[in-house]
């Protein structure tokens, strides 16, 4: 029940009568205590809590409350989603939430026709439900009274703000919020909503941007969860669908897998276990995808939808029994999130089955959840020199204003968090460059499109602008008679190469690239000749330095794990075995075979891939190498020695060794492609920059030399 002491009794009788007679509720819960306080004491604030957990109702009964009793007017609400699904799956909630104190929602994306927008325009709601990209057609287009609708922004809302924070589309959302609030007068007050994350304060330290107001994290304690966890084995699609039965069968489940090829193959095994099952992924169109939606959500009877991570955000489907995953996710985040599903309804607990496949998926969901369990989760780092978004926002204010001047885009860079590394000398060099290629031209004081910029962006072609993104995030796979393979992330393919003959593994199988489109996000491969040695496994998701360690430390213990099923532990035992000569062989174990020196690393994707590459450039050779080990070829005129080895990670770890000059030679060597749409807007030296940021983990690597110290024991076979 509600006590006297209650955040319930600081809203007012409007908002009272509502949280108690049109939502039913009798309390409150320690979240939606904490955010009402902090929200009623003017402080900014990233709220904590998993999903269903209460964050939205936490964010705006507060603020409905101040719209209610200070007759705000239209627009003094945004709300902001990361995708176009969640705007959808939350319209009906925030409808009723609104509908409380007389007001009303919008929700804008590109989905909603020209007609309602007018509607909209014509006659504003108070919230305005909407994604980044719609929010600069919104600054961008001549049709919308900034000015007007914006004058009365007081609250911005952002749902999954981690999912922001990790990324390009974060960097370009502060910059619209810091351009719309140069159209208020209030200081807008910012909250975000997430899932639990590894440091909290860094993305309210981020999310502040020009606002001055105090910042809070709100995650208050949680009652320790029953969960149930099982992780079992499976060797072929009929075991898979033997083992999947039993979990699925007369239940309402969700089957997380990792590609979107893997979803429609698993929905195939699927056919006889549950008598409704659905696909929902990014390649599944808009409306199939909200009929799955719907159907789960509303129906009670047995249902499976077979996803990627297309679900894993807070859209809601409704009571779910069990999560079902195909082998792991990559990070702990993932895991938290998809668990945090289930166990919703009084009296359940969460239920997560993993089916693994392979060796390394077996290994991997251990390590999730042992480290979930120990409490740790991956820390979201935003950048704070994302150049080539700053780059297009200085295209995008050229066409809002029709001309901006550089000090009003140096005063936009200065404020925003994701632009805060950037010096003013950078700065210069970006817009001398945009000139000197005619991007933008200066014009009586301020800068204009050039020819180049408005070939590109003006006209027609502005729609260009009115999103970050463009590069596919995932290269597709084909092989010559363009059968899909299945699809490697692009900053894989970047390090690896797309020099002809290059054999990489995908889908269990060696391949060998005969073409490769970066920017049309397509690879032909064809099945590698009989005998080549794949140089790289994986492509998958990047596998953390923390996860492989874990990995690490289960091959090295003795321990019996309580959610392992019989076969599980019988898997877990034999590799054991298979690696005790390893793993317990110094802190970085060399094995010599025959021309090769393996190193066993256990240090993760993004510092084996730069260690590879450093190597292969002091030591003149071919590497290659997985998230575990790196394979150091000796050329057969110049064998390399042990000394070898241990001399050249002595040059790397010198603090010098990775100098500007150096990371842009690693970064000139890698194919030709883009990872950011706005990339080819950046003068050289600024994009070497920009590749080295986002491909290589050069902190990483240097601290796990330092752990690593001098010479390991070496076993020679």
């Amino acid at each position: 029940m509600i006590t006297g002491n209650s955040a319930f009794f600081r809203l007012s009788p409007r908002v009272q009568q509502g949280i108690a007679h049109t939502l039913g509720w009798s309390t409150l819960r320690p979240v939606q205590e904490q955010t009402i306080h902090a929200v009623l004491d003017g402080c900014n604030c990233v709220v904590l809590a998993p999903t269903a957990g209460g964050k939205t109702e936490a964010a705006f009964f507060p603020i409905l409350d101040l719209v209610y009793r200070e007759r705000l007017s239209p627009v003094s609400v945004l709300y902001v989603s990361p995708i176009r699904a969640l705007l959808n799956n939350q319209e009906p909630r925030l409808a009723q939430l609104t509908a409380m104190v007389g007001a009303t929602a919008f929700k804008w994306h590109g989905d909603v026709g020209p007609a309602a927008r007018r509607r909209f325009l014509a006659d504003p709601s108070q919230v305005l439900m909407t994604t980044p990209e719609s929010l600069e057609v919104m600054l961008i287009s001549p049709k919308v009274n900034k000015a007007a609708l914006f004058a009365g922004l007081r609250f911005v809302v952002i749902d999954e703000i981690h999912a922001f924070a990790a990324g390009d589309r974060g960097a370009h959302l502060l910059a619209v919020l810091e351009r719309l609030a140069r159209y208020t007068s209030f200081d807008v007050q910012r909250v975000g909503l997430s899932a639990t994350v590894g440091d909290p304060e860094v993305i309210a330290e981020w999310m502040q941007g020009s606002s001055q107001r105090r910042a809070l994290v709100i995650d208050p304690p949680r009652s320790p969860a029953a969960r149930l966890l099982r992780v079992d084995v499976y060797e072929d699609e009929n075991q898979l669908a033997q083992r999947v039965a039993p979990a699925a069968r007369g239940r309402k489940t969700l089957f997380f897998v990792e590609g979107r090829r893997l979803a429609e193959g698993v929905k195939q095994a699927l056919g006889g276990v549950t008598a409704l099952s659905y696909v929902h992924h990014s390649s599944v169109g808009r409306e199939l995808r909200e009929e799955a939606e719907a159907a789960f959500s509303y129906s009670d009877e047995s249902q499976c939808i077979v996803c990627t991570s297309t679900l894993e955000l807070g859209i809601d489907v409704g009571d779910l029994d069990a999560i079902l995953q195909l082998d792991a996710p990559a990070t702990v985040s993932s895991f938290m999130q998809r668990l945090g599903r289930t166990g919703r309804r009084p009296g359940t607990q969460a239920e997560m089955n993993f089916y693994c496949g392979d060796e390394r998926a077996l290994l991997q969901a251990i390590a999730l959840i042992n480290l979930a369990r120990r409490g740790w989760i991956e820390s979201v780092s935003p950048s704070r020199r994302v150049v080539h978004v700053l780059a297009h926002q200085v295209l995008a204010q050229a066409l809002q204003f029709y001309g901006v001047q550089r000090e009003q885009v140096w005063a936009l860079a200065q404020c925003t968090q994701a632009f805060a590394q950037i010096s003013r000398t950078e700065f210069e060099q970006l817009l001398d460059h945009l000139i000197a290629t005619d991007v933008v031209q200066p014009t009586e004081g301020v800068l204009v499109l050039g020819p180049t910029g408005e070939k590109q962006y003006g006209r027609k072609n502005f729609l260009a602008l009115y999103s970050v993104f463009e590069t596919p995030e995932e290269i597709t796979v084909t092989t010559t008679d363009q059968r899909v393979v299945g699809t490697l992330q692009t900053w894989f393919v970047q390090q690896v190469g797309e020099q002809p003959g290059f054999v990489f593994v995908l889908a269990g199988r060696a391949w060998q690239v005969q073409m490769l489109d970066l920017d049309e996000g397509v690879m032909v491969v064809a099945p590698a000749p009989q005998g080549a040695i794949p140089q790289w496994g994986g492509g998958g998701p990047l596998l953390s330095r923390e996860i492989a360690r874990e990995i690490r430390a289960i091959l090295q213990a003795d321990t019996v794990y309580p959610f392992l099923t019989g076969r599980a532990q019988e898997w877990l035992h034999r590799i054991r075995a298979q690696w005790a000569g390893i793993v317990t062989a110094g802190a970085l174990p060399v094995v010599h075979e025959g021309d090769t020196w393996k190193l066993y690393t256990f240090a993760g994707d993004r510092i084996n891939l730069l260690l590879a590459r450093a190597l292969a450039l002091v030591l003149g050779c071919e590497i290659s190498g997985d998230s575990f080990t790196l394979k150091v070829k000796s050329p057969p005129q110049v064998p390399i020695q042990e000394s070898d080895l241990w001399r050249a990670l002595s040059t790397i770890r010198d603090p010098d060794f990775f100098s500007v000059e150096r990371l842009a030679a690693l970064v000139r060597a890698l194919p030709r492609g883009r990872l950011s749409k706005f990339q080819p807007l950046l003068p050289p030296e600024l994009e070497a920059r920009f590749l080295a940021e986002r491909l290589f983990d050069v902190p990483g690597l240097q601290e796990w030399l330092g752990e690593v110290g001098g010479r390991n024991t070496v076993c020679v076979k």
